[in-house]
């Protein structure tokens, strides 16, 4: 593995290894830069140009990026982060980080899938935030692949309190739900979210196409309508409950 004295660029992908082979070169990087593009669209600006330069240096498997003359150093700064972050969360758990879509899961999954399985051949990938590395390591490589085994969809309504509204990487809500505390992530559409903002905060029901794991626990929701749940105070009492079901005996 490369020294971080090595390392020259914000971002970097280093490819080691004695059974690097032109064709998985060439596959990881590119699914390095389509990793790298999918992420950046949610961090740009609207109609900034995703511009980026590549380093390479000599006698290294080093392929840096640094950002082009038109685009900026924050949208480059943000990239970055979100990738390393992005990383580093996918080594610990099976949750789609933040700024990370589908597509995005999907260009990770590319890049995993040129490491040979099972320790099989010297062969490894790291990508390299400034000076500290994150290696494609295996448990990272099993949450990727859980996070996108979805085994069925249906049609169906979630409820829990939104704590966590997001436009990075797509639009999305997380709720939590009441009895366990569990994160839902739902993908909002875009004429939704400003419904959503306001009840931010608020225990709320969505209602949409639920997609879930082989395990039976929700992997998204893909949101179609969401409503909020009245307050306490709107609820009917005990003993208001009680007369009700009187009246109507």
């Amino acid at each position: 593995m490369a020294k971080p004295a090595d390392i020259e660029a914000d971002l970097t992908l280093e490819i080691s290894g004695s059974d690097v082979t032109p064709d998985r070169f060439q596959r990881a990087t590119a699914a390095f830069f389509d990793l790298l593009g999918e992420v950046g669209k949610g961090v740009a600006a609207k109609g900034e140009p995703l511009e980026w330069r590549v380093q390479v240096k000599q006698g290294s498997n080093l392929v840096g990026v640094l950002p082009g003359p038109r685009l900026s150093q924050a949208t480059a700064t943000g990239t970055r982060r979100v990738i390393v972050a992005g990383l580093e969360a996918l080594q610990r758990a099976a949750e789609e980080p933040p700024g990370f879509s589908d597509r995005a899961l999907l260009c990770l999954k590319r890049l995993i899938g040129t490491t040979p399985a099972h320790d099989e051949g010297d062969f490894t990938i790291a990508v390299w935030g400034q000076k500290v590395p994150v290696p494609i390591s295996g448990s990272l490589a099993d949450n990727v692949r859980e996070l996108l085994n979805e085994a069925y969809t249906d049609q169906g309504s979630v409820e829990g309190h939104l704590r966590t509204v997001s436009e990075a990487g797509g639009f999305r809500i997380v709720l939590y739900e009441p009895l366990f505390g569990r994160p839902v992530r739902c993908d909002v559409p875009e004429h939704l979210m400003s419904n959503a903002l306001t009840l931010f905060g608020k225990r709320v029901e969505v209602f949409g196409s639920i997609s879930y794991r082989r395990d039976g626990e929700i992997a998204r929701v893909r949101v179609e309508d969401l409503v909020p749940f009245p307050d306490d105070q709107q609820l009917p009492t005990h003993d208001q409950v009680r007369g009700i079901l009187r009246a109507n005996a």
